[in-house]
């Protein structure tokens, strides 16, 4: 929005106040939990808009119902409403809820004990869900609630002398409660198994910052009621936005101008005003801005910084109020269309020698004033330069119209989206009756769209990429031509790994992520299960890593690997045909610490330090704990060095000293059993010392744990330069047993691919072996190759046998040898 009112005003100085969200409107009276807070002062998280709740949020401090403090003002049904909705959620705990019959139908009510919380995660939070005439309401009005437990807190708007007045317990223990609400999220360690808890969570925005919360929130079986996800039957949020957040947020607002303009060598009234929560009610704070307007209407504002225009982006409550204040300016409201000619002096306003200014112009924009682009695909030209007959444009998945008004214009789509969009556009391409082709692993969820696709005459292709995809066509080509000679299966395995060419496998974890760490760690601590020699094995997530393996391939004896079980094996019995099998493995490839490697060749032995081992120390050492950590909630931001010398309970008069060395980290990593060897100490020590775990620079408000530091660390230390390339290995084995020979033969098939560099521009091979067979796919639908509808996988010769061929045209090379 803010390029869009550059281009009109042209050379007017322009200011842009706060921006509203449509969702955000106005709603009446109904003024929201938290109508308080700053625009200015909160997180970016805060759709609430604001973090600190002052006095301007009330009155006094007192219950003053007129003033709508922090609860939802007089319209206290607003309140209620939450409350139903979270007592009739189903809750694991018997023990706390009771049932009743309405209508027939048994519902789950709650004890009818609510918990108020304590705010403890910012320290500017003074906001409260619920005020105490809420309380004394919800107490004495027969609604259902027989206790209200209200956590004491010395910063809280409303003092907790005054909750008990109206009937209300002040304690910490809030175990009795059924229900529990708060402003933000509290600590995760404050969160109680199987109860239901209602505040901002802003989980629903997918945001990494937010996940440990939701994590939690799934381990302890409780429920969570988002306010911002409370809605009506119009779609509309029944907890909106109130007015006080637009006051004090346009309070703040003129106190942070006034700094930015004296910054640039302008001194003004502004800088005589104080944040919202230093006055005392808002009337006072009223006051004070009103003082601003009369300077700036008797001695003006230097020309320099004029005009000055306050944009207004919105028209819900928030907006509201920040024009309220706006208001008790000297001020002229202007139509967006008027802009342009600010800059020209105006000839009846009052000047003194024209060297000053004594008003201020505001000026409300909508969708309507929007600039119109004039190409709505040029953000996309770096991205199909050169590619013939391709259009880019911005979708929406969930803009179903949108999204089929596309879906139309094709015969076959291909989805690249996260896997749990694709559910979306296979129903979109149903009702279109076209064809979609996915690289991703057809779930449960797909696979029961297999009767609908039939009927719609049309085939939805999944797992058409690398792993899934190039994996299953070879494993089938192979297992199908044993089949056709009546051999039996007795043994698959099955290799693959994304890893970094040689040359860039530069660094003690021997590894880089080309996608988000954090999803690849949390990939190598998912349980696995397979069968080995006829033995069902199940390997902990947890023990993952510790179940890592050495691996040589014969046909390419140069590298040294590591083989990590990959999930459930098992699936593979069925789906390939291959009962018969006594061992069915899949595993994942990383290499195995190039510097001991060196160490093996020469003296015969092995050490089996790797990829694997590295990161099991890591685990134990507890840098891949997802929970808060506290020494990270605090105010006080700690530095990487003092966070590793807690995990790694080091004891230091001085944590802020000479640094510890490579030694000193082995030592307290061996005496505290993180792991027996001292080889394997060292390398993780250096590793530690790689990934920057011992700096001395502060960590990122952002990371809230220990696993948060660690991907932090690693996305910064462990990604590919611009000239680096990365390596894909795929690698079978099948041993077929036939029956009119005594000898076992031994069938291995081996895909190897680097990155390519071409014009100066890097396609990795990840990306080569993905992209090309999706893109196969979509060409076989479009040549007919295909005749079966429904949901498939490429493991049928229709797919398999033509696709291959295309693949290897496309020069990636698949080896296959027979002994």
């Amino acid at each position: 929005m803010v390029t869009v009112v550059m281009s009109v005003m042209l050379r007017t100085k322009v200011v842009i106040v706060m921006v509203m969200k449509a969702n955000g409107g106005d709603n009446g009276d109904r003024h929201g939990i938290g109508d308080g807070g700053s625009s200015c002062g909160g997180d970016n998280n805060d759709d609430d808009n604001g973090v600190s709740s002052s006095n301007v949020n009330g009155s006094d401090g007192r219950d003053d119902e007129s003033s709508n403090s922090v609860g939802v003002g007089s319209n206290v049904k607003v309140v209620v409403v939450a409350i139903w909705l979270c007592f009739s959620v189903t809750i694991h705990h018997k023990n706390v809820f009771n049932y009743t019959d309405i209508g027939g139908t048994r519902i789950m009510l709650g004890n009818g004990v609510v918990g108020i919380l304590a705010e403890s995660v910012n320290k500017w939070e003074r906001r409260a869900p619920l005020t105490p005439s809420h309380c004394a309401r919800l107490l004495h009005g027969g609604t259902g609630v027989s206790r209200i437990i209200v956590q004491p807190s010395t910063k809280r708007i409303h003092h907790d002398a005054l909750y008990e007045e109206v009937g209300a317990e002040i304690s910490q223990d809030l175990s009795q409660c059924g229900l529990i609400l708060g402003i933000k999220q509290p600590k995760l360690e404050m969160i109680l198994p199987d109860r239901a808890y209602a505040f901002f969570s802003h989980t629903h925005k997918a945001q990494k910052e937010n996940m440990p919360l939701l994590d939690k929130i799934l381990a302890e079986r409780a429920s969570l009621y988002d306010y911002e996800l409370i809605v009506g039957d119009n779609g509309k949020r029944l907890l909106a936005f109130g007015k006080f957040a637009g006051r004090a947020g346009m309070i703040d607002f003129l106190r942070g101008l006034g700094q930015r303009f004296l910054s640039l060598g302008y001194s003004t009234p502004f800088l005589s005003l104080g944040s919202s929560y230093m006055y005392p009610s808002l009337a006072a704070a009223k006051a004070a801005v009103i003082s601003v307007g009369e300077e700036i209407a008797t001695q003006g504002l230097p020309l320099g910084i004029c005009p000055l225009v306050f944009v207004f982006t919105g028209s819900g409550n928030v907006c509201s109020g920040a024009q309220e204040i706006f208001k008790l300016l000297p001020h002229t409201f202007v139509d967006p269309s008027k802009l342009r000619d600010l800059h020209r002096t105006d000839k009846d306003q009052p000047r003194h020698a024209s060297k000053r200014v004594f008003q201020v112009y505001g000026c409300v924009v909508t969708a309507q004033d929007m600039v119109e682009p004039k190409d709505h695909v040029i953000v996309f030209d770096k991205t199909v330069e050169g590619i013939p007959n391709v259009t880019g444009v911005q979708l929406d998945v969930m803009d179903h119209a949108n999204l089929c008004k596309y879906i139309a214009q094709v015969n076959v789509v291909i989805s690249l989206l996260p896997p749990s969009c694709h559910i979306i556009v296979a129903n979109a391409c149903i009702e279109l009756k076209k064809h979609l082709v996915t690289a991703s692993y057809v779930d449960s969820s797909m696979s029961m769209l297999n009767d609908k696709a039939k009927d719609a005459g049309i085939t939805i292709l999944g797992e058409m990429g690398l792993d899934p995809g190039i994996d299953h066509m070879m494993a089938m080509k192979m297992i199908n031509q044993a089949h056709v000679r009546k051999g039996k299966i007795k043994s698959f395995t099955s290799y693959c790994g994304g890893l970094p060419s040689p040359e860039a496998a530069n660094n003690p974890l021997a590894y880089k992520f080309s996608w988000n760490p954090a999803g690849a760690i949390r990939a190598g601590r998912n349980p696995a299960t397979y069968k080995w020699g006829g033995e069902t094995v199940h390997i902990d997530g947890n023990d993952l890593y510790d179940s890592a393996t050495r691996l040589r391939l014969p046909d390419l004896p140069a590298f040294a690997l590591e083989c990590l079980p990959n999930r459930n094996s098992l699936l593979l019995r069925d789906l390939y045909g291959i009962t018969e099998a006594s061992t069915i493995f899949r595993g994942t490839l990383r290499y195995e610490g190039m510097l001991y490697i060196c160490f093996y060749c020469f003296s015969g032995k092995h050490f089996d330090i790797g990829f694997s081992e590295i990161m099991g120390t890591l685990s134990r050492i507890g840098l891949f704990n997802n929970e808060a950590h506290s020494l990270l909630m605090n105010e006080q931001r700690q530095t990487f060095r003092k966070f590793l010398f807690e995990l790694l309970k080091v004891v230091s008069d001085n944590p802020d000293g000479p640094l510890i060395g490579e030694n000193d980290i082995m030592e307290h990593i061996l005496t505290q059993g993180h792991c027996k060897d001292q080889r394997t100490a060292m390398k993780t020590a250096k590793t530690i010392i790689f990934l920057g775990l011992l700096g001395e620079t502060e960590i990122p408000a952002s990371c809230k744990s220990a696993f948060d530091v660690v991907c932090f660390r690693m996305e910064e230390r462990l990604s590919y330069t611009s000239t680096e390339k990365d390596m894909v290995l795929l690698h079978h084995e099948l041993e077929i047993e036939y029956p009119d020979s005594q000898i076992t033969e031994k069938h291995r098939a081996t895909l190897l691919e680097f990155g390519k560099t071409l014009n100066g521009k890097t396609t990795t091979a990840m990306a080569l072996t993905v992209g090309i067979p999706a893109a196969v796919g979509a060409l076989l639908l479009l040549t007919n190759k295909i005749q079966t509808r429904g949901v498939l996988r490429p493991i049928e010769p229709e797919v398999y046998t033509p696709a291959l061929d295309i693949i290897e045209a496309y020069g990636i090379k698949l080896i296959e040898t027979t002994e």
